[in-house]
């Protein structure tokens, strides 16, 4: 099948992979790759873009060879070697960009049929630079990096106690510059540019406040009686007998065996809290199959994998509420 075909079902997968919210829409999905793949496959075909690479290699290496083996030089050489190598530079990413056109769409499908079987609604519509402006505010957790900052990928979900939270993925850059000095003493700065990624959740919790993990927000410290708990998760607070209440020697332990996945904890007065998560809680963590191999890539959108990081950190906040609540009810 040509090109132009793989190209238009590509962006009607595109299309299908944004609109879908349930398991019925992945099936819509499943039913156009195997409508499409009784015609065709995933190979883009570039010939012209293949033949011009080759031709390009060759203007490059042929004079080099003619001059350094044979001692022949041509004025002309100069000029196809530089001319060469351009061309051999432009024609290779545009041929990997197109190849990664392919791979990139078979990557989002397999990402939005994982966010739908672990009840993940990816948010489109919202400004990833206002949001994080807003958040910097609340949570230093934001404060990171140097340029670049934003919530580059939100998804909405529901913890097993059914408090809705928002899990974010927040994109920044750290700039570096380092003083180099050549042979001859002269000195030049260079700037290098590295871009991270940090996750976590958004979510009001119940009543809960004046305790954080491995956050600054407050001086007084509060230890467990375990060394590994407390090298771990680092306990700040306003009042250390209220951090002894909610930490009880079984909370201590349910935290060590079951909550790893938590980096950090923030919470502000109004019991809006900012969780850090291991990165593994992201659909995006995990490696897409190839829609390539059609046969395996659709066993895989049909059965996608269950994130147990996502379900461990649900499961953090439903226990932190329900221990909050508990102590309202004893209190009353």
């Amino acid at each position: 099948m040509s090109n132009k075909a793989l190209k238009e079902h590509l962006v009607k997968l595109e299309k299908h992979c944004k609109v879908a919210t349930t398991k019925e829409h992945i099936e819509d999905v499943v039913s156009e790759i195997e409508e499409y793949s009784k015609f065709g496959d995933y190979s883009l075909k570039q010939p012209v873009v293949t033949s011009i690479i080759f031709m390009s290699i060759f203007a490059i290496v042929v004079p080099l060879i003619l001059k350094n083996i044979f001692n022949i030089h041509i004025e002309i050489f100069g000029g196809m070697v530089i001319g060469g190598f351009y061309a051999f530079i432009i024609f290779i990413v545009v041929y990997f960009y197109r190849k990664a056109k392919v791979f990139g769409v078979g990557s989002e499908a397999y990402y939005k049929s994982v966010a739908i079987h672990n009840n993940l609604v990816e948010e489109y519509d919202f400004d990833g630079y206002e949001m994080w402006s807003s958040l910097r505010k609340e949570f230093p957790f934001f404060n990171a990096g140097d340029e670049g900052q934003e919530i580059s990928k939100l998804y909405k979900s529901k913890a097993e106690d059914g408090t809705g939270f928002s899990l974010f993925q927040f994109k920044y850059v750290e700039v570096t510059e380092e003083e180099e000095e050549d042979s001859d003493g002269n000195k030049t700065t260079k700037t290098t540019r590295t871009t991270c990624y940090q996750f976590g959740c958004i979510v009001e919790l119940v009543a809960f406040n004046g305790i954080t993990i491995n956050s600054g927000r407050y001086k007084e410290k509060w230890n467990s009686s375990s060394k590994n708990f407390n090298n771990r998760f680092k306990v700040r607070c306003s009042n250390s007998i209220e951090a002894a209440k909610f930490f009880t020697p079984s909370v201590v332990l349910k935290f060590e065996d079951e909550f790893s996945v938590l980096d950090s904890l923030d919470v502000l007065d109004n019991s809006k809290a900012c969780l850090g998560l291991n990165k593994s809680v992201f659909p995006t963590h995990l490696k897409p199959p190839a829609i390539k191999k059609t046969e395996d890539f659709i066993s895989h959108l049909r059965n996608p994998q269950t994130l147990s990081s996502l379900q461990s950190a649900k499961q953090i906040i439903s226990y932190i509420n329900e221990r909050t609540k508990n102590k309202l009810k004893k209190a009353g």
